[in-house]
């Protein structure tokens, strides 16, 4: 069950996770990206992030963020897109550097109302004169072009909300997170520790023998 969940929760993700190190506390990073999603004339260098209409939405708690944004259509600059998918943002210290994980899924709504379009389009399908292996056919094509769009379109979004937290990220110093390595001469790990103690036991053991065996 526990595995059937992961590849579900898999299948709504649109990027790999992704993990940035900032050198600045975690009520810092959050700030810095609150700041950030509002444009002003104040952080010119940010002002790529908002081509073609882009706005952010960002939403704060203990835990980290969930950050959303849309643009402005083509064909109308009144009316914007949809949201189609949502970055979640983990904040957590280590040490002195805090790390900002990343995960971009689907919008589970957005998602919902796509569905809808092929869902009806199958429905006049379905009762149409053809033969049935054209009309199951149809409406495979119909939702795999819907599902495929979706995914493009979240995709799309995702890496510019990831590119979005980066680049508002940049004003900070930059964290190195230390890797532990495998083997050191200062760590003993559970194996060499056990096989320590059975060498200074059998040690022991020979030791004894040896000095019962010249006693006799």
């Amino acid at each position: 069950m526990f595995r059937v969940g992961r590849i579900w929760y898999r299948l709504w993700r649109v990027q790999p996770l992704t993990t940035i190190a900032v050198g600045a506390t975690p009520s810092v990073c959050l700030h810095t990206l609150a700041m950030a999603a509002r444009p002003s004339q104040k952080r010119l260098h940010l002002r790529d992030l908002f081509v073609g209409g882009r706005r952010y939405y960002i939403r704060l708690h203990r835990a980290g963020f969930v950050l959303q944004s849309d643009a402005v259509t083509f064909w109308n600059r009144r009316q914007r897109t949809r949201r189609s998918a949502l970055l979640a943002g983990e904040v957590a210290a280590v040490g002195v550097v805090t790390t900002v994980r990343l995960d971009a899924r689907l919008q589970v709504m957005h998602a919902l109302f796509v569905l809808l379009l092929p869902t009806w389009l199958s429905a006049l399908v379905v009762y149409a004169p053809w033969h049935p292996a054209l009309i199951t056919s149809i409406i495979i094509a119909l939702y795999f072009l819907a599902i495929a769009w979706l995914r493009l379109d979240a995709t799309l979004q995702a890496r510019d909300m990831i590119y979005f937290v980066r680049k508002a990220l940049e004003d900070l110093p930059e964290g190195e997170i230390g890797l532990l390595a495998q083997q050191t001469d200062d760590v003993i790990t559970p194996l060499e520790r056990e096989f320590q103690v059975e060498w200074d036991r059998f040690y022991e053991e020979m030791h004894d023998a040896a000095a019962t065996d010249s006693s006799e």
